[in-house]
């Protein structure tokens, strides 16, 4: 039986993480657990998933390593030693999942595969509806 632990890479973004999570909370199959990887944020993504921690079931857990420069592989590996499923999805915390998420994932899972995706980005028009910062920049795909 296939168990998913999603890891989810994060540094110093709570707004987008908080939209990530959102949707997360929404898809059907859940994972067996959530685990937020963090690179050394500020308190506020801790807060973050601290306050969707006690919304989530699954278990939502934060592993946190102090920030030393850019580093998403070494916090997302501590999230692989913690992570109890036998089944590892890994994304970002700007990362929207689609509804189909997990269950795309466990249909294409394959003993002894490795199954790597890519983003879409959002329309213009929609970026809106992802954050309210200002500074946030979202790529966009235009119609031909």
């Amino acid at each position: 039986m296939i168990e998913i632990s999603l890891l989810i890479t994060t540094y110093n973004d709570p707004l987008r993480l908080e939209k990530t999570l959102s949707h997360y909370l929404k898809l059907r199959p859940q994972p067996l657990e959530i685990l937020v990887c963090d690179d050394g944020s500020a308190s506020e993504t801790k807060t973050l998933v601290d306050a969707f921690a006690r919304r989530f079931n699954p278990p939502l857990i934060h592993v946190y390593q102090e920030h030393r420069g850019w580093d998403a592989p070494g916090v997302r590996n501590l999230g692989a030693i913690r992570a109890r499923g036998n089944y590892l999805v890994m994304t970002d915390g700007d990362c929207v999942p689609h509804p189909k998420f997990i269950q795309d994932h466990l249909a294409a899972a394959e003993k002894g595969c490795f199954v790597i995706g890519n983003r879409s980005h959002v329309r213009k028009e929609h970026v809106r509806k992802f954050s309210t910062r200002a500074d946030v920049v979202v790529a966009y795909l235009v119609q031909k």
